[in-house]
């Protein structure tokens, strides 16, 4: 628990808590399944030889697709010069370069590679505002939700609740909306400006794609949604990144 408690100190002393992120997933493997994806036994032997009882290192599982330097498979050697094994050692150096870069030796396919990368807040990546229309909520998609998906993090905004307006299209919950008429909709107030100006009970068209079934199912579709402002006015909500309580723009 030493994040848990490195975190719980900054919250005590009213500072905020970094987070970084360097738009991959990590997971920690055993030493015979990394040498099937290229780890070398010298390698093994380096790490036996500073952490003589670990049992394995970490390998990247996915990244998001703005992440264009670290690929699946990628297995950590060393993080600014220094052996990383664990997560709480990757998770410290990336929370103290938050906008910054950080320099990574890694083995991809039995090759030694340097790599440098860049380091993003994890906390502008999650949802902090949404859009409330006809009893319809949407936020941006968001860092957990591209992830899965292995979509952009500008793809469209997230269908958390269905009402009025997108289900008359055919939306389900998690769909993600990315066009209303000819208007790309990445984030909240994109959405909000291409919704502004159509009127009560007119119909519009939107893409969208279905999140729930998008393994199987990774088209686009069409359809045209009608506009249902009775029951909810078009609203901006927003929360800070204090935490402190937002309100409708």
């Amino acid at each position: 628990l030493e994040r848990v408690q490195y975190s719980l100190e900054l919250l005590q002393a009213g500072q905020p808590v970094p987070r970084g992120t360097c738009l991959a997933a990590f997971l920690f493997k055993p030493f015979d399944e990394l040498i099937h994806v290229g780890l070398l036994r010298r390698h093994e032997q380096e790490i036996l030889s500073v952490h003589p009882n670990v049992t394995g290192m970490l390998i990247v599982d996915s990244v998001l697709c703005e992440q264009q330097i670290l690929k699946p498979g990628d297995i950590l050697l060393r993080l600014e010069g220094d052996v990383c094994i664990e997560f709480v050692g990757l998770e410290a150096v990336l929370d103290m370069r938050v906008g910054g870069f950080v320099q990574m030796l890694v083995c991809r396919a039995g090759v030694e590679l340097t790599v440098q990368t860049s380091v993003a807040d994890l906390h502008a990546l999650i949802p902090r505002s949404f859009v409330e229309l006809g009893l319809d909520l949407l936020h941006s998609i968001g860092y957990h939700a591209a992830r899965r998906a292995h979509l952009p993090l500008d793809s469209g905004m997230y269908l958390a609740r269905t009402g009025f307006v997108f289900e008359s299209a055919g939306c389900g919950r998690a769909s993600l909306v990315c066009t209303v008429g000819k208007t790309k909709t990445p984030t909240a107030d994109d959405l909000c400006e291409a919704l502004a100006h159509i009127q009560d009970r007119q119909y519009f068209p939107i893409s969208w794609y279905e999140l729930s079934d998008f393994r199987r199912d990774r088209n686009v579709r069409t359809g045209y949604a009608k506009m249902a402002r009775a029951w909810s006015p078009l609203r901006l909500w927003a929360c800070s990144a204090s935490g402190s309580s937002g309100g409708p723009e």
